[in-house]
């Protein structure tokens, strides 16, 4: 059987971050930008120019991302990054009413912002597993604290007309809160909306 493997996205080919970016409508949108821009810079963007952007990324060994593979078969992305990278953060108000401090440019606080995972690979582990990578590779740069924007799936399904707003445009892109608790991340801070609880782990605990 092939064994998965999980990369920094720099030390992936860039034909396979595109192959991966390519296979589902959300992320062919996006390529992985969304967290990275404020609505200002994106109202100006088309998807080329996000495509641009992260190719640019990428070849500048920058891109904030990690990739799982099958073989040379690319089947899986988790966005991470410092949190300082991701200008929308600070913007986006149910985050940065839960986030229990201010200074979004703490360098020793890391985001997880998204997830891609193939289609067809759904519900095999490879979310769970690029999440493990993705902490990993924050502590081995020098994070303290890994922190994610997850959907609480429950509390959306109680009251999904109080909730739909914190869904757009990601929904369940960005992780749901069952993932991160099971890997150890806990609710910090209180929650502005429903849905969009702020979770953080400590790498120091993952160590």
């Amino acid at each position: 059987m092939t064994a998965l493997t999980i990369a920094p996205a720099a030390d992936v080919p860039w034909a396979s971050v595109e192959r991966l970016f390519d296979s589902t409508a959300a992320s062919r949108h996006c390529s992985c930008r969304w967290w990275l821009t404020t609505n200002a810079e994106a109202a100006v963007l088309d998807d080329a120019d996000r495509r641009t952007a992260s190719q640019g990324d990428h070849a500048a060994r920058t891109l904030r991302g990690l990739i799982a593979r099958l073989g040379d078969e690319p089947i899986g992305w988790v966005g991470a990054g410092p949190r300082a990278d991701f200008v929308r953060l600070s913007r986006t108000k149910a985050i940065a009413g839960a986030v229990p401090d201010s200074d979004f440019g703490d360098a020793g606080v890391w985001s997880i912002v998204c997830f891609i995972v193939v289609p067809d690979h759904r519900g095999t582990g490879v979310a769970r597993a690029l999440l493990a990578a993705a902490v990993a590779h924050a502590a081995a740069a020098g994070a303290a604290i890994v922190e994610a924007y997850p959907v609480d799936a429950d509390a959306q399904a109680a009251n999904p007309a109080s909730t739909r707003s914190t869904l757009k445009p990601s929904g369940l892109n960005t992780g749901t809160a069952a993932l991160f608790s099971d890997a150890g991340f806990v609710e910090v801070g209180a929650r502005v909306t429903d849905a969009r609880p702020v979770m953080r782990v400590s790498t120091a605990v993952q160590s």
